[in-house]
């Protein structure tokens, strides 16, 4: 199966992988395709990345190739840049000491010694692509035979050497569930057990979630069960939150949910700077916060919304509001915005000049366009010139 799978690998970059490897058995080194590229491979599909792991010291490999990335040297690993194409490639490994979010490492002489600090057995496989052969030391292979997820030695042991591990697992339990994998209960349990969400950044927890919803046939409510039990925002959020702001993570597409709920929590009119937030977050969660005590059935109140966000984002704003908010207003978004109702003054059939020729200027100019603005939120019919202009002598 590995080696078809392969095969289907588009050409050139098969090409490029196949050197690079015979590269390194030519210096008289081992070299294999490693992690989940090797667990993708096996499942009959086809990965997006590349992973390879060498007992070449780091030195070595920098003269092996002409082109050389220093991405992790402290961890080994270096990233090979060939053709168009870029391969991370990490000397084998042994953990020394661990700390529950980073470990201390120790470069090990054999592919046996790296398969014993993965996480999971499925994950611990080696593949070399030059003869088809696979290293598992670890049972990965009787693990798809069964199609089971098991963790390399214990469960409880995996996580506490990194706590980021658990919200793995439960990612990798979403996406191999559709092929009819299964997870040891009692593992669950161990990971329950002894995840400490206070070990981990935001940024490692928001990667995560990022992957996660990138499957598209997970089961978020088993998810949003997990997830609410490993109380992954201790610390952050209250424990009586935590389901329904995980749930709302699962259902949208970025952290908007977390921001906004945080600063509800603490009483703030805006998320707080530790959140990490993008600016797109930031925006969002800042809106939401100053019109969620707003009647969501006025148009004014809708159209307000929509307008201060850019067009790029007004879909998934009204996505947002109706999730975070529960507010039915995002089919109604998407036919207005289908329909391209004026929500701007650029959208106006009116320029500033015509409002300054009838003498308005600063805060008067700026009064008399939000009244007209206002006006064809409730009757877009009205953003025509004559209409517009009306309006105009109107509110002078």
């Amino acid at each position: 199966m590995i080696q078809k799978s392969f095969s289907e690998v588009d050409p050139l970059l098969r090409e490029h992988l196949l050197s690079l490897v015979t590269c390194y058995h030519r210096a008289g080194y081992q070299c294999y395709l490693v992690g989940g590229c090797v667990r993708d491979l096996l499942l009959g599909l086809i990965p997006k990345d590349f992973d390879l792991a060498t007992d070449c010291p780091l030195e070595v490999t920098q003269t092996l190739f002409k082109r050389v990335i220093p991405t992790g040297v402290d961890h080994g690993t270096l990233t090979i840049l060939s053709g168009s194409y870029s391969f991370e490639v990490t000397r084998f490994r042994k953990d020394v000491e661990t700390d529950g979010r980073r470990a201390v490492v120790a470069f090990a002489k054999t592919i046996e010694e790296d398969q014993l600090r993965r996480d999971l057995k499925i994950n611990a496989l080696a593949f070399n692509p030059i003869d088809g052969t696979l290293v598992d030391s670890q049972g990965g292979l009787e693990d798809f035979k069964n199609k089971k997820i098991h963790f390399v030695g214990r469960a409880a042991e995996r996580i506490k050497e990194d706590h980021l591990r658990a919200i793995r697992y439960l990612r990798m339990i979403a996406k191999l569930a559709p092929y009819g994998f299964t997870y040891d209960p009692d593992e669950l349990l161990q990971v329950q057990a002894c995840f400490d969400g206070t070990q981990l950044s935001l940024e490692r927890i928001y990667e995560e979630l990022n992957k996660i919803r990138k499957i598209p046939s997970r089961d978020n409510l088993f998810l949003t069960k997990v997830l609410t039990t490993l109380q992954i925002f201790s610390g952050r959020l209250s424990k009586s939150r935590h389901s329904q702001v995980i749930e709302q993570l699962l259902t949208l597409e970025d952290q908007t949910p977390l921001a906004f709920w945080v600063a509800v929590e603490k009483g703030l009119k805006f998320p707080p700077e530790d959140l990490r937030l993008s600016k797109k977050e930031k925006r969002m969660a800042c809106l939401l916060l100053e019109r969620k005590e707003q009647d969501w059935t006025s148009a004014v109140t809708l159209k307000s919304y929509l307008s201060a966000l850019p067009p790029e984002n007004r879909a998934y704003g009204a996505q947002a509001a109706e999730v975070i908010l529960g507010v039915p207003v995002w089919k109604k978004s998407l036919d207005l915005l289908a329909a391209g109702e004026p929500l701007v003054l650029a959208d106006l059939e009116l320029s500033s000049s015509d409002l300054i020729n009838r003498g308005l200027k600063g805060k008067a100019l700026g009064r008399v366009h939000r009244e007209i603005l206002k006006a064809v939120w409730l009757d877009p019919g009205l953003n025509q010139r004559q209409e517009l202009l009306r309006l105009v002598d109107h509110f002078i």
